[in-house]
């Protein structure tokens, strides 16, 4: 039996209104592309959303949109008469449907709270109070977790007269087809958490992504407020984040988000950027005073969950560039790290500080995993999302210093017009905090990826996110 998202496709309606799945995606993409403004039907044709998009025939995006309506994920907005001839008579995203997105937030590298949101696909903020979020009772254990994804979705959808398209869900984690290969914890073999949600569910469509990659989807989609036109136009570029301990990054090739071959492309948090590591006189490395505090002479935590081989996992960009880490290694702990941000970089004779240094040492570590990134791939823009403290620091503090040393090193590892093409003709790379006041954020893109995951659908493209094994009748479908 067909899935939620091939029953919205279903052959004989495609046959009914004359058109392809292809065509259907190209339309759908152009109208999400000037969301939440409506398109007339000559701009979608013509490809107006974006330079560069191929022309459609007017006869086919006619069909397509009148699918789109009648399925109610398009509407039309009122006649009007902007030129001579026939009236204008845009067309939208429609109220039929709603996203459902879920965070799966950690705390000390385990799996602590689920947040979800219900988010309108037309875009407006009627749902925005929809925000549930759950303590996990047991973060070890897999089948608590889909219990409580589930009990979220149901909340948030409860009473909800709108079809669901399906459920987005993100993880800081190695994720392939729905299925959560590697995360700190829980500690275990790989397990298919889309497809057991979807079962949970009664069949509807569930759309497993790592953060930063759907961070990535949802930038695909993104308008600038300012320009009212996509943030990011360029056919590639890159998203890096620093989260408290960790980093991630992904990437953007054509359009689409690239994965690789196993769905872990762009993971710079696991490159070895100092191979002086450790620097410590103990066995385990650190040298600290405090065992429990980590600073940047111990493993990365990949170093416990995959093969115990010797001296894995030192130097690191997650065991040097995370707040986590600066704390530890400057003996402290993490709840001081905001402080220690604000404290001066250098001396009243230019010297650096003991912050300062540390700053500057974990920011070239990062610096070093994006040139890394920028020389392989070279995007043309990079967006880095770092902690707020290390966003736009003052002048003469550690922080700057870290800020600082990102910047050096692409200048001295990138190769030729790199650094320069991900900056995209400005002075530095382009940095926001990686979690601003909308604390719901991440359930945010991970309700935009069940969008995208649709739209790929349409096209013939695998995905990546949804498990073949959900691929059971959706209820609301």
């Amino acid at each position: 039996m067909a899935s939620g998202f091939d029953a919205l496709l279903d052959p004989g309606r495609l046959k009914e209104f004359g058109v392809g799945r292809g065509t259907v995606a190209d339309v759908l993409s152009r109208i999400v592309m000037a969301a939440p403004d409506g398109v007339p039907q000559v701009d979608i044709a013509s490809g107006t959303t974006l330079p560069g998009l191929a022309e459609l025939p007017q006869g086919s995006v006619s069909r397509a949109s009148s699918l789109l309506v009648r399925l109610g994920m398009l509407t039309r907005e009122e006649p009007r008469v902007e030129r001579p001839g026939r009236p204008i008579i845009p067309l939208r995203l429609g109220p039929g449907f709603v996203l459902a997105g879920v965070e799966i937030r950690h705390r000390g590298q385990r799996p602590a709270e689920v947040a979800g949101v219900l988010a309108p696909l037309d875009g407006t903020r009627e749902a925005e109070g929809k925000q549930v979020s759950r303590d996990l009772k047991g973060s070890e254990d897999y089948q608590e977790l889909v219990r409580t994804i589930a009990g979220v979705v149901r909340e948030l959808t409860k009473g909800e007269t709108r079809k669901v398209l399906g459920v987005g869900v993100e993880l800081g984690g190695h994720v392939h087809q729905g299925t959560v290969m590697a995360v700190p914890s829980p500690a275990g073999d790989a397990f298919p958490l889309a497809e057991q949600v979807s079962r949970a569910l009664g069949g509807l469509p569930t759309v497993m992504e790592n953060d930063v990659n759907a961070r990535a989807v949802m930038e695909i989609w993104k308008k600038d407020p300012a320009s009212n036109k996509l943030r990011f136009p360029q056919q590639h570029f890159a998203v890096v984040a620093v989260f408290d301990e960790g980093v991630g990054a992904a990437l953007v090739i054509d359009r689409k988000l690239y994965r690789g071959g196993h769905g872990m492309a762009g993971e710079i948090g696991h490159l070895t950027v100092d191979h002086s590591r450790p620097y410590g006189t103990t066995p385990s490395g650190g040298g600290r005073s405090k065992p429990r505090l980590k600073g940047f002479d111990d493993p990365c935590p990949c170093a416990r969950t995959s093969q115990r081989t010797e001296g894995a996992g030192y130097g690191h960009v997650d065991a040097l560039a995370t707040p986590t880490r600066i704390a530890g290694e400057l003996g402290i702990r993490f709840s001081r790290f905001a402080a220690a941000a604000r404290e001066p970089g250098t001396d009243e004779s230019g010297n650096q500080t003991r912050a300062g240094e540390v700053f500057r040492t974990a920011g070239q570590a990062l610096g070093r995993g994006i040139a890394a990134l920028l020389n392989i791939a070279n995007p043309g823009n990079l967006l880095l999302l770092l902690p707020p403290e290390l966003v736009s620091p003052a002048a003469g503090t550690a922080a700057a210093q870290y800020r600082q040393a990102v910047e050096a090193a692409l200048d001295k590892d990138c190769f030729s017009t790199a650094a320069a093409d991900a900056r995209a003709g400005r002075a530095s790379l382009f940095v926001e905090p990686v979690d601003p006041e909308d604390a719901y954020q991440g359930a945010r893109a991970a309700a935009a990826c069940v969008l995208n995951s649709f739209i790929a659908r349409a096209w013939g493209n695998d995905t990546g996110t949804l498990a073949e094994a959900t691929e059971a009748a959706c209820a609301t479908s």
